[in-house]
């Protein structure tokens, strides 16, 4: 065997192994992101959970947040605080969702599921009264999306 032939081997074998190297590694990155994808998904459920069981664990909270969906005039002062704190965390959350979503970390069935609780709670008569005075500081694919969904129950 000459030196040329030995070099054809020698560059058909490091092509195979290349080859299976970018397949390897292709495969790797999919795991990985299907990884990324689920603990995202755990993520999102486990801080809504919190959400909610910090307002059903507590039957102020509760009695606050009904009040407050038909109107901020029925709250006293600290009442008003709990709701907006209330409120603006399920409205963080969605812009978290929003975000992840835009990342292709949620699927789309997800992401729509908190869209439509939020956006019913905001569409509340206490919501919308709450979130005419503060839609300013919230970000931005949540006010978005909330300006415009708001707009079209309005019928605009």
């Amino acid at each position: 065997m000459n030196w040329d032939a030995l070099g054809a081997i020698g560059e058909v074998s490091g092509a195979l192994i290349l080859i299976v190297s970018v397949i390897y590694l292709g495969r790797q990155v999919r795991e990985s992101n299907a990884h990324a994808r689920a603990e995202s998904e755990r993520h999102v459920q486990e801080s809504w959970n919190r959400i909610l069981n910090n307002e059903t664990n507590n039957r102020d909270i509760m009695d606050v947040m009904h009040k407050g969906y038909g109107s901020l005039n029925d709250l006293n002062d600290i009442e008003k605080s709990i709701f907006v704190q209330t409120l603006g965390q399920k409205i963080n959350h969605l812009e978290m969702v929003l975000r992840m979503e835009n990342n292709g970390l949620l699927p789309k069935d997800i992401a729509d599921t908190f869209r439509k609780i939020v956006l019913l709670q905001v569409g509340t008569p206490g919501g919308l009264e709450f979130w005419s005075l503060s839609n300013a500081f919230f970000q931005k694919l949540s006010t978005d999306y909330l300006n415009e969904n708001l707009r079209k129950q309005d019928g605009e």
